[in-house]
């Protein structure tokens, strides 16, 4: 459980989420929930005419290096979500996923 799972989506195709395969369906959501709040973010960004300066950079604490604007945002956004849905279903989550989402 403590692997990296390996998901991703892709502006060009909205609202799809590719994953790896993981045993647990609260790991799954977690992750799904992650990638679908990426499309959440670009729709908005896109609906109101947002753009960053392509030389604006910020220190990412999760991947460890400078990012562009727009990767540190979504980064922020997307680990906001998942950390609301991991306190929300981590009391029901049996183990080990219940230390997992703890973590989060």
């Amino acid at each position: 459980m403590r692997d990296t799972l390996f998901s991703w989506s892709i502006t060009r195709l909205p609202g799809t989420v590719f994953t790896g395969q993981v045993d647990s369906p609260e790991v799954l959501a977690r992750d799904l929930i992650h990638e679908a709040g990426h499309h959440w973010f670009n729709a908005v960004l896109a609906a109101t005419s947002v753009s960053f300066p392509e030389n604006s950079v910020l220190y990412s604490p999760w991947r460890k290096e400078i990012r562009p604007a727009f990767g540190f945002l979504h980064a922020c956004w997307a680990f906001s979500l998942i950390a609301i849905y991991s306190a929300q279903a981590v009391d029901m989550a049996p183990s080990p996923t219940h230390g997992f989402l703890c973590y989060y």
